[in-house]
């Protein structure tokens, strides 16, 4: 809930963010330690999902999955199919193919 609202910084925000556009989300759950220094939030980050996607998305992840969860039974995914940009994101850059380097003394210069 916390990287989804923005308390852990932009970066997990971000991170948080693009999980959720792109529904690859099953819950929301919370690193909560106390009521005052790193509370709940989980309303901030239900509200952020519906403001982000929309409210069915909200009710799934942070209460129809997790219902599921204690009543023992299986657990819908907000999965709705990945674009190929989403993925690409997801593994980051990647580096160039590996070309075969030239045999000889050439190799030594590792082109």
């Amino acid at each position: 809930a916390a990287s989804l609202t923005g308390a852990f910084g932009r970066s997990p925000q971000k991170i948080a963010e693009m999980c959720v556009e792109e529904r690859l989300i099953h819950f929301i759950a919370s690193d909560a330690h106390d009521t005052k220094n790193r509370p709940f939030g989980m309303r901030d980050a239900y509200d952020t999902i519906i403001e982000m996607a929309d409210q069915g998305l909200a009710e799934l992840v942070c209460c129809e999955n997790p219902a599921k969860v204690v009543a023992g039974d299986e657990v819908a995914g907000g999965i709705a199919g990945r674009s190929r940009s989403s993925r690409r994101r997801m593994r980051g850059p990647q580096k160039p193919e590996n070309k075969e380097k030239p045999g000889g003394w050439l190799g030594w210069f590792g082109r």
